[in-house]
């Protein structure tokens, strides 16, 4: 039978006999097709490191454990391996592809001969053929961190957004710092035993509290542009290219990670954590403008602040002269709801704000299109 986890909850613990008495506590689910030998290999056996697993999955940590050691090690433990192993299909041995049993046990097989060109994919990266990074971290979120997970609208999309260390994937060198890598390891090792997830998923998800950050931490233009392009995409866009985000960025200050109404760029990384689940509300307080709830949430001059302090470090507009008249331009109050879509629907404050935005990613266009950002111009569409 097909074994899938679909969370931590559902994994047998290794606990000597109880072990034994987990089979109702194990996901199961229809046969997988057969493979070209009519075998397979879904079987349940008690694996020795205290798992119910499968036949295939079996066979399959033994080789990556024996063929992927030192630096092209994937796992740190046997009970992680059939654990990530568990939450796979099955798949078929005559077409081993995408993120299953059969192509993961074909290239730990491959990698005795050819361990650093192998392991990677054999691992639960499951470079290339095996699913991908992206595929293979959501996966893992799922059955580990369901919580995590289920911040997200689209885990595969936002996924798209996070940098990658290396084409490749070790265990031992991919516990720290912000990469999709770092993010599997520690995903993968909240799967050891019923204390690991505590541990490791506040490193593992999207947005981690530690270890899978820059050095300087958490709080970065390069980690809030990450963020807020891969939770805020389509109709939701904030910024066009990291060029523009990074260079809005530097405008504001960074703040902390606690800030909540502040115009700062931690304001701006807590509303695109929440844009992850709820976009149409959290991105337009996640991007540029703030939409007055990072800038200005006492007061009635909703966006003015956020707008001001762009158009000012785009195209040299008095900063006073401009909050004195920015409250009566339309498209200024709060909750105006900026996008890179909107934004060039109308002469407002959201038009302004783009090209204020379009100008810091790009200083040659100052003179262009700083007349769009003015507000006693007038700001067409493009």
């Amino acid at each position: 039978m097909k074994l899938r986890f679909a969370s931590l909850g559902m994994v047998c613990l290794a606990v000597s006999a109880a072990s034994f008495g987990c089979a109702s506590l194990i996901g199961i689910g229809s046969p997988p097709a057969e493979d070209a030998g009519g075998d397979t290999g879904d079987d349940l056996v008690d694996d020795p490191s205290g798992v119910r697993t499968t036949v295939a999955c079996q066979e399959y940590c033994d080789a990556v454990m024996q063929n992927c050691t030192g630096e092209f090690e994937q796992y740190t433990a046997r009970i992680a391996c059939v654990r990530a192993c568990n939450t796979w299909e099955a798949g078929t041995a005559s077409e081993p592809s995408g993120n299953t049993v059969a192509c993961h046990k074909r290239f730990a097989g491959l990698a005795a001969s050819q361990p650093q060109e192998q392991c990677g994919s054999a691992g639960p990266a499951g470079i290339g053929p095996c699913g991908g990074k992206c595929e293979n971290w959501c996966g893992l979120l799922e059955a580990a961190c369901p919580d995590n997970y289920a911040e997200m609208i689209d885990c595969q999309a936002s996924c798209g957004a996070l940098p990658a260390a290396s084409g490749t994937y070790s265990s031992g060198t991919m516990q720290s710092g912000n990469s999709i890598e770092c993010r599997i390891y520690h995903t993968n090792a909240a799967l050891e035993n019923e204390d690991t997830p505590a541990t490791h998923c506040p490193h593992g998800k999207f947005m981690p509290d530690s270890q899978c950050v820059d050095p300087e931490g958490p709080l970065s233009c390069q980690v809030y542009c990450q963020n807020v392009m891969g939770a805020c995409r389509g109709d939701n866009t904030q910024y066009e290219s990291e060029t523009d985000c990074l260079a809005a960025c530097a405008v504001f200050d960074l703040g902390t990670i606690d800030d909540q109404n502040e115009n700062t760029v931690g304001c701006r990384r807590y509303h695109s954590f929440s844009g992850l689940s709820s976009p149409n509300l959290h991105c337009p307080h996640a991007g540029p403008t703030g939409d007055g709830h990072c800038g200005s949430p006492t007061d009635d001059t909703g966006s003015c602040l956020s707008f001001c302090q762009l158009a000012e470090a785009a195209c040299g507009t008095d900063f006073v002269g401009c909050m004195a008249d920015c409250p009566a331009t339309p498209g200024s109050e709060a909750n105006a709801g900026y996008t890179v879509g909107k934004a060039l629907e109308a002469d407002d404050l959201l038009c302004r704000t783009y090209y204020a935005v379009k100008v810091l990613g790009d200083p040659t266009l100052q003179a262009e299109l700083c007349a769009h950002v003015d507000l006693a111009g007038t700001c067409p569409a493009p």
